[in-house]
């Protein structure tokens, strides 16, 4: 059984914005990606046969992103496991018969314990549906083939309808069509021809980008050379305390510690959030005397409540005993990503075995916590998984902002 398919590739360009992940690491022939599905290959190879692994190949398939980040997750947890010496037996049964089964029961030296994986995502039904609308558009536009120009596009809201896309197609290619190459080169970039199209809540700024480099063909890969979307905050801690509380009670009590194994499907989550989402959000409590109403100081407090602590101080869910974060852990960045492991303070098993070697955030007196240094993924594998950063390097994009930078500045 293999996670993909024994065949002749020769596609080396970028996937586009809206292709499944699994469907295009089946089918990109580039060197870089070559490697990656070599490695996930390696690592099925390695995960128990049987129903689960079956199970799991269906979901790491899915062009349901869902199901194959949360399946992915899985498959990476299975091998850092066996990395670190442990034995990871799938969807355990539980003692009394439970019907719910945890990830996996991993034999360790150091200790046996339960780890569950979840994967967090910060986004509503509604953001996604837009998100995906906006992603349609972006491919349209960005697969009109032009000889003389690429674009820079600014982007503002989201649509909250379909876009009319074969319009904004016709628009695009009339606009692209009323401008000579070398008339565009000579005016500086800010003052350049743009387009503006509006739809539904969506804003969208075209400017044109004369080519001026050898490899100027009709065949040109990508119309879109730049982008720049709309500004957003994303505060992740209530989606990370949503999902931990329903895991840290499927369960009920364990006879062993029980790890909650994240992935935060955010580019950068702050260690605050992590901290917001464990023990409630941080705030400022303010004290005055009731009597003179003069100001008596203030205190940092934790407001709401979290998976480990009410708001009034008191421990809950002591059956889990930590839980090991990853930063939007993927097939591409696994050995740059930033993990750290958090002990539940009040913990009924605290946990001592081989996931030490992550960075954790020890609890020390006083209900603070103290950051010891670990290992990332790749000095725990002793070799380098996937690569760092998804570069089109075949398409010259270098050249492209190099061009474009030049032209700004």
């Amino acid at each position: 059984m293999r996670l993909f398919e024994e065949k002749k590739r020769t596609f080396r360009g970028i996937g586009s914005i809206t292709e499944p992940t699994y469907t295009f690491l089946d089918r990109t022939a580039r060197p870089e990606f070559v490697k990656v599905r070599d490695i996930l290959e390696n690592w099925f190879g390695r995960y128990p046969d049987g129903t689960d692994k079956k199970d799991l190949r269906s979901r790491f398939t899915n062009l349901d992103e869902i199901h194959h980040d949360a399946a992915f997750f899985e498959l990476l947890l299975h091998e850092t496991l066996l990395r670190l010496g442990c034995k990871a037996e799938p969807h355990p049964t539980l003692p009394g018969g439970s019907s719910t089964h945890p990830e996996f029961l991993v034999r360790a030296p150091g200790g046996d314990f339960y780890l569950e994986a979840l994967v967090v995502r910060d986004e509503s039904a509604a953001k996604a549906a837009a998100r995906h609308r906006w992603n349609e558009a972006y491919e349209a536009i960005d697969s009109i083939k032009n000889r003389d120009f690429a674009l820079d596009l600014t982007q503002e809201g989201t649509p909250l309808t379909s876009v009319p896309l074969a319009s904004w197609k016709r628009k695009v290619e009339r606009f692209l069509s009323q401008h000579d190459r070398l008339t565009v080169q000579a005016i500086p970039y800010d003052d350049r021809p743009t387009l503006d199209l509006e739809h539904a809540g969506l804003k969208v700024s075209f400017k044109l980008i004369p080519k001026n480099y050898p490899e100027r063909t009709p065949d040109d890969e990508h119309l879109i050379w730049a982008t720049m979307g709309p500004g957003e905050w994303f505060k992740t801690s209530k989606a990370i305390n949503k999902k931990m509380e329903k895991k840290a009670v499927k369960y009920g009590e364990m006879e062993m510690p029980f790890i909650l194994a994240v992935n935060v499907k955010k580019g950068w989550t702050m260690r605050n959030e992590y901290m917001d989402a464990l023990f409630g959000e941080e705030g400022m409590r303010y004290y005055r005397d009731r009597a003179t109403g003069e100001s008596r100081g203030s205190a940092v407090v934790r407001v709401g409540g979290g998976v480990w602590m009410r708001e009034d101080g008191k421990p809950r869910n002591e059956n889990v005993s930590a839980a090991l974060f990853f930063e939007n852990v993927t097939e591409m960045n696994a050995r740059v990503v930033q993990s750290k492991l958090f002990h539940h303070p009040w913990a009924k098993k605290p946990y001592g075995g081989e996931l030490l070697v992550f960075p954790q955030m020890v609890p020390t007196e006083g209900g603070k916590y103290k950051e010891v240094e670990g290992k990332g993924l790749e000095a725990i594998f002793g070799e380098p998984i996937g690569f760092q950063e998804i570069f089109p390097v075949e398409l010259n994009v270098g050249k492209q902002i190099s061009q474009i930078l030049k032209e700004k500045d």
